[in-house]
């Protein structure tokens, strides 16, 4: 801690932490205000209490940019990891009635788990907790623990992204499958490895590894693909492929579910495809607290009922 830092801490009180997020987070003095509301003087005023105490100009502002210094890229994290505690420590009940209290649940997923299960979920809690807003975080791929900073109360992550750190319960298995237009001109009711390999395909810009665990025959497999399209949006997949000769080599729920609602076919991979596990994780001191008890009950159950039918 910086000298001074307990008796900083004395004298100090949320709102000037508040301040300081504010100001790591926003591009301008401006930005921050609007976001504390208050005046931009008021706000200028902060900044100038926080770099006399931290002896460091934290951020600095020219020509309409902003540049952080060391001090204040290692400060922002633990500055939202803080105030994050602090919102748990007063946020803390022990009583949870989903049919009368009002709360809001922050949860973040990987496209594919939020297009197809968090639906199931979001239907469940309108029925049983109609007070309990959900909030579904933009996900970037990370570890488990980097996303909980980012005021999320849950993730679901493959096992890939999972964190030994936080507490974690098993949803359900993944695997890989092949997606194609129902009238393909090639492919029929199986995918031969010649013609996965010879036709054209359609796919995200991130390896499938980060979703699925891949080894090394499959990884080679994929890499030798011709990928004619790619896309930064796993919605856009199923779309692309119809009326196209491109294969889509996706995880086997997502498939399902759009095959299910148009004119789609799922296909079993040529190669051997892993089991992976998709799990919810939270931080550790929640366990006991009614609310996160009932939410993974929730996930828990509606995952025990979400369907993988088995390809041939």
């Amino acid at each position: 801690m910086v000298n001074g830092g307990l008796d900083f801490l004395k004298r100090s009180n949320l709102n000037q932490f508040y301040a300081l997020d504010a100001i790591l987070n926003t591009a301008s003095i401006t930005e921050a205000a609007t976001r504390m509301h208050i005046s931009q003087p008021a706000m200028s005023l902060a900044l100038k209490k926080l770099r006399e105490h931290f002896s460091d100009e934290l951020v600095v502002y020219s020509n309409g940019q902003r540049q952080m210094t060391a001090l204040a890229e290692a400060l922002r994290p633990r500055v939202r990891h803080l105030l994050r505690e602090a919102a748990d420590v007063f946020g803390t009940t022990l009583s949870f009635d989903p049919a009368t209290d009002r709360r809001t649940i922050r949860i973040a997923a990987p496209d594919m788990v939020e297009i197809t299960f968090l639906p199931l979920v979001i239907r469940r809690l309108q029925k049983e907790a109609p007070g309990v807003d959900i909030h579904i975080a933009p996900f970037q791929y990370a570890n488990a623990e980097v996303l909980l900073e980012k005021d999320i109360d849950l993730v679901i992550v493959s096992e890939n992204f999972q964190s030994n750190s936080l507490s974690k319960i098993h949803l359900f298995y993944e695997q890989l499958s092949c997606m194609v237009w129902n009238d393909h001109p090639v492919v029929d009711h199986e995918m031969e490895l010649e013609t996965y390999l010879m036709g054209r395909h359609a796919a995200m810009f991130q390896s499938m590894e980060i979703l699925v665990n891949v080894n090394a025959e499959t990884l080679d497999i994929l890499d030798r693909r011709h990928v004619a399209v790619r896309t930064a949006r796993y919605a856009m997949l199923p779309n692309i492929v119809i009326g196209t000769d491109l294969i889509v080599t996706t995880v086997s729920r997502f498939a399902q579910f759009f095959a299910s609602i148009l004119p789609l076919k799922v296909l079993a991979t040529p190669f051997p495809s892993e089991y992976t596990s998709i799990m919810a994780q939270w931080h550790p001191h929640r366990d006991q607290e009614p609310l996160m008890r009932w939410l993974v009950s929730i996930l828990h159950d509606e995952a025990s009922r979400f369907p993988l039918h088995k390809l041939k």
